[in-house]
């Protein structure tokens, strides 16, 4: 092969090289370049005269071009490019290295916030539950106890005048036109409205009285007619308790005559054990009494037990994932409805409570004197109990209210015998004193 046919006759020129590599110039050091077309520039102007000759270069010519030619471009050209190239691969790689570790440092911090804020969601479910739960508690004998229990009270033991199926109360102690009144009326009804009804009745009750003490004959007549008026009151008095709670109980501890004076809480002993004194009451009636005193502060400790036993399951702290979250609160919803339940009970037992000792051990005479000789206040029926536990030296109550070697069920069975008592009053016998101990 001759050496002619080795070298082509086009070969690119430098200036054709820089053209080409022009785009990497932000990569390159083109320098070198300059550099380059300088000493090709050289050697072209040398080479010059041998190109015009017609023969062709000797061999020996040969030899020395063909390494000059061959080597230059070659290490001019590849070298440096292939460096730059791999230092480019090499940056381009670190950048998307640094690009996926923030990427998945921002997505590791993403996933993060996330469980945070759902765990917050669901401390925040949690606590909104037990907070929720803990205001059922605290108002356990206000609104929520009380709608509830308009449909669950014992409405056996109300007054005559008291319609089973509509629950409306009649009231004619007003001149003219009887009031009919539902539950929901008196419960919305003003305090003053309120108080003005109740005075009336306190009067009307006076009247029959005197009168039942003046008259010589047959005192039937004024008997019925002092029957209708402490059932009427009784039964507004029951409406407003079952209905309205916070208002009955504003309306009980407070004096009625408008007058500035104690309330019924501030009022000294001697006023109840005068108030006793003018009851009358019999032994077998006082002994009656001390037997529901008992029974009374028993269900009330065992349905105070089961509260606090409800209470201790109440899961404390934050749950550690939604899942718990949602278990804790299908929990805490459930024990609050168990709460409820238990503070209805409570109510329902001291409602009981009072119409036992009210229209069932007490006479309709001694029910009169109830409402007139307490006027302007209305008694508190479990002090009144307290002045006579007192004088017969009974247990106190916190003693009354322990277990005392007898379980809880036990507790709740004794008090179902005063349930039992309570569908024994009708409206035949509500002017008598049943007795309770041993009912007939």
């Amino acid at each position: 092969m001759s050496l002619q046919q080795d070298i082509p006759d086009d070969l690119p020129s430098w200036e054709f090289a820089e053209d080409v590599l022009g785009g990497f110039d932000q990569f390159l050091d083109v320098s070198s370049f300059s550099q380059l077309d300088e000493g090709t520039s050289a050697v072209t102007r040398e080479q010059a005269p041998v190109a015009a000759e017609p023969a062709g270069p000797s061999v020996s010519d040969a030899d020395e071009l063909e390494p000059a030619q061959a080597s230059r471009p070659s290490s001019s050209r590849s070298d440096p490019d292939g460096k730059k190239q791999r230092q480019n691969r090499q940056s381009q790689q670190r950048f998307r290295q640094r690009q996926r570790a923030r990427t998945e440092s921002l997505e590791a911090q993403v996933a993060l916030t996330t469980a945070q804020v759902q765990e917050l969601q669901a401390s925040q479910r949690q606590l909104e539950a037990r907070n929720a739960l803990l205001e059922s508690v605290a108002s356990s004998l206000t609104s929520d106890v009380q709608e509830a229990s308009v449909a669950e009270a014992d409405w056996s033991h109300l007054p005559a005048s008291i319609s089973d199926q509509q629950r409306t109360l009649i009231l004619s102690v007003t001149d003219g036109e009887d009031l009919v009144r539902s539950v929901q009326d008196i419960s919305r009804m003003p305090f003053t409205e309120f108080v003005s009804l109740y005075t009336a009745y306190a009067r009307k009750i006076s009247q029959c009285l005197t009168q039942i003490a003046q008259q010589s004959g047959s005192t039937s007549d004024l008997m019925q007619e002092l029957h209708k008026w402490t059932s009427e009151v009784s039964g507004m008095l029951v409406f407003l308790a079952v209905g309205n709670l916070k208002n009955y109980l504003a309306f009980s501890s407070s004096r009625l005559d408008g007058n500035i004076g104690p309330s019924v809480s501030q009022l000294p002993d001697n006023f109840y054990q005068d108030f006793e004194t003018r009851l009358h009451l019999t032994e077998a009636q006082r002994t009656d009494l001390m037997h529901l005193r008992r029974l009374f502060y028993a269900k009330m400790g065992a349905l105070k037990r089961e509260r606090k036993q409800l209470l201790q399951q109440v899961p404390a702290g934050a749950a550690e994932s939604t899942l718990e979250a949602s278990t804790r609160l299908a929990d805490i919803t459930a024990i609050a409805q168990q709460l409820h339940d238990n503070s209805a009970a409570e109510f329902r037992t001291y409602m009981q409570f009072g119409s036992a000792y009210r229209r069932g051990i007490l006479t309709l005479m001694q029910q009169a004197v109830c409402i007139v000789k307490g006027f302007p206040y209305i008694p508190d029926k479990p002090r009144i109990l307290e002045i006579l536990a007192h004088q017969r030296s009974e247990m106190p109550i916190v003693v009354l209210s322990q277990p005392l070697g007898v379980d809880d069920f036990e507790h709740h069975t004794n008090w179902q015998l005063v349930v039992n008592y309570l569908r024994m009053i009708t409206k035949e016998n509500l002017h008598l004193y049943l007795p309770l101990t041993s009912p007939s």
